[in-house]
């Protein structure tokens, strides 16, 4: 069977006179796999930014909306005596300054993603950047009363990743399944990991209320969300790093009552070089630009 593949021929005539030169042919396919491999990602980068963009203009303007509602209520109030006020002045404050403090948290969310650039690649330990999560989020799961387990048993755990991309991940998985388990009285989160030749997998295992079917299938798209008053930013943008990472991310639910986030990662000796980080950054850019 005959199979065509792209080549890059070249030559150099070395003596005129005796016509004598090189020449070469170099199977370039690899290469051209990986320009493809490029195009495509900066292609779902764009649909998602795309989509982003759509949902964020409609987010900003709910609160604002609620604000200028609470201010002509405002305005009305001053004009009124105060014994037929039936809001206070105070609290009618304290709800339009709470709207102005949601579309500054839908802002600053996205700028503290934007704000990292380029990601920076270094070979880390997967298990090291866990740790740091869980601190990061320790005071929060006391607080709420959440017990924390680690079952790191990946024989390996060395990556290549931008450590405050993959943190942040993880840190945003971690307060997902915290805030799933508000309403329930057993809370209890676990973070495993195991690995293979070629990855290093993680779950974020919670016993919270768990996903419907309904919103699995939409649970990483822009502004999907399960959360009373959320932005469903936080899921797409997991999606697009780990993507960018060159790994997996889904959710599944727990079988013994609510949700397992699960994302893999190539380990550090499985990953190309040259042209592939090259795509990782490029892809990553594309994301965050």
């Amino acid at each position: 069977m005959r199979t065509r593949i792209p080549v890059l021929v070249a030559r150099a005539l070395l003596d005129k006179a005796a016509l004598d030169g090189v020449a070469f042919v170099l199977d370039i396919s690899e290469q051209k796999r990986n320009e493809a491999r490029e195009r495509k990602l900066h292609a779902d980068r764009m649909a998602v930014m795309q989509s982003m963009a759509a949902g964020i203009a409609h987010e900003i303007n709910q609160p604002l909306a609620a604000t200028g509602a609470y201010l002509r209520a405002l305005r009305r109030l001053l004009e009124m005596p105060p014994e037929q006020r039936p809001m206070s002045i105070p609290e009618t404050l304290h709800r339009a300054s709470a709207q102005i403090a949601r579309a500054g948290e839908i802002v600053s969310k996205l700028r503290s993603f934007i704000a990292h650039g380029d990601p920076d690649q270094f070979q880390l330990s997967a298990h090291g950047l866990i740790q740091e999560a869980v601190n990061t989020t320790a005071a929060a799961m006391n607080d709420a009363d959440v017990g924390v387990s680690l079952r790191l048993n990946a024989a390996q755990d060395e990556v290549l990743a931008d450590k405050i991309q993959i943190v942040l991940v993880l840190v945003n998985l971690m307060n997902n399944a915290m805030q799933a388990m508000e309403p329930v009285w057993r809370r209890e989160l676990v973070v495993s990991t195991t690995s293979d030749e070629e990855e290093i997998r993680i779950d974020v295992i919670d016993t919270g209320v768990g996903l419907s079917e309904k919103i699995k299938s939409s649970l990483f798209e822009p502004f999907a969300t399960t959360k009373l008053g959320g932005m469903g930013v936080g899921l797409s943008i997991s999606r697009a790093i780990i993507e960018a990472h060159h790994g997996r991310i889904w959710a599944a639910s727990n079988p013994e009552g609510g949700a397992i986030f699960s994302l893999t990662i190539p380990l550090a000796n499985n990953h190309g070089e040259g042209t592939q980080s090259d795509e990782m950054e490029s892809s990553a850019r594309s994301i965050i630009a």
